[in-house]
């Protein structure tokens, strides 16, 4: 019989802890049943197959126990007050985590933009630089050919006379 009690105080536990993971997610259901089966499999171990009357009579009592519980629950106005409590946290967190997210990429974009930025500035420096260095050349390449071409005047005038 103590065998029996803590075998029920057992279940008792795992009922709640099975009706607060169902109300929590739609996967809670799923659970519950795989939860059920294994309560069920380790009651045929604890009880022999000579005990069947023990094991349905277990299963039995620990099934409507939980529908009395759900019952309860779905009933119960603070619990549900709860659940909604739970449920407006859960979607500000979700609401935080988004704006945090949205703003990361805002911070992204901004940098991607100063980066693209910075490289244009950096080429148009380049290209700057690239033609004021051909106008020098020019320009020596014009001063050399102007110095030559008054030598070859000069020379040129100076044989004429």
């Amino acid at each position: 019989m103590e065998k029996f009690k803590t075998l029920l105080k057992s279940v008792v536990d795992s009922a709640l802890v099975n009706v607060y993971e169902r109300l929590d997610n739609v996967e809670s259901r799923l659970q519950r049943l795989e939860n059920q089966q294994k309560m069920k499999k380790r009651m045929n171990i604890l009880f022999s197959n000579d005990d069947a009357s023990w094991d349905t009579l277990i299963n039995d009592s620990f099934d409507k126990f939980v529908q009395g519980l759900e019952k309860e629950f779905r009933e119960n106005a603070e619990f549900r007050k709860e659940v909604l409590r739970h449920e407006r946290w859960r979607v500000a967190k979700k609401r935080e985590q988004i704006k945090r997210n949205v703003s990361e990429q805002k911070q992204e974009w901004a940098e991607k933009q100063a980066y693209a930025k910075l490289q244009r500035m950096r080429e148009l420096k380049k290209l700057k630089k690239r033609r004021k260095d051909q106008r020098k050349k020019v320009m020596k390449i014009r001063r050399q050919t102007w110095i030559a071409f008054r030598i070859f005047v000069m020379i040129f005038l100076s044989e004429i006379k």
